[in-house]
C-alpha cells in the first residue's frame, strides 16, 4: 500500500512539474504574483486533473523526466 501511495505521489508531482513548465499553473494561482510558483506541484496536478483530465494524453513522462534531470544537473553543477 505504501509503494502504491509513493508511486502515485511521484506521478502527481511529475504532472504538476509538467503543468508548471507549460504555464498552466498561472490559471490556478489565486494571487497576483506571476513570477514564482505559489501552489505545490501536487496541488497543481490535482487541480489540473480535476478540471481537464484529458491532459494525461498529451503528457510524455519520459520527456518530463529528462528535462527534470537536466535542470537538476545544472543546479548541482552550479553549486
Amino acid at each position: 500500500m505504501s509503494l502504491l501511495a509513493t508511486l502515485s505521489s511521484i506521478v502527481l508531482w511529475l504532472i504538476g512539474f509538467y503543468a508548471e513548465n507549460k504555464g498552466i499553473h498561472l490559471n490556478y494561482q489565486a494571487n497576483s504574483i506571476k513570477s514564482r510558483r505559489v501552489i505545490s506541484h501536487l496541488t497543481l496536478a490535482q487541480n489540473v486533473l480535476r478540471h481537464s483530465p484529458l491532459i494525461l494524453f498529451e503528457i510524455v513522462l519520459n520527456k518530463t523526466l529528462k528535462y527534470l534531470a537536466k535542470i537538476y544537473q545544472n543546479m548541482v553543477l552550479i553549486y
